[in-house]
């Protein structure tokens, strides 16, 4: 796919007159895959955009809580680290 920077807006790529030229004359096919490629490089700008969770930092956060003593902060951090075991085996 072929991009085009728009420096004047800010907003990012953009699908020239001549892409959308060539969308319009795919087959189902093509069509399918421009759509998941397109997608997939959406999402991983998405994901380069979102810094990493330091699931220490997160630790911290929860035990300066009022209220929040070393058994509950134990099992907010089981629960945590259970939650984010699924989503890495995923």
């Amino acid at each position: 796919m072929n991009k085009s920077r728009n420096m004047k807006s800010g907003a990012g790529y953009m699908l020239r007159r001549e892409d959308y030229k060539r969308v319009k004359k795919m087959d189902r096919q093509q069509f399918e895959n421009f759509c998941k490629n397109l997608y997939q490089t959406a999402y991983e700008e998405g994901r380069r955009s979102v810094p990493g969770i330091d699931i220490t930092e997160v630790q911290k956060a929860i035990s300066e809580t009022p209220g929040i003593g070393a058994k509950r902060l134990e099992a907010i951090m089981e629960s945590l680290n259970s939650k984010f075991a699924k989503e890495e085996d995923a």
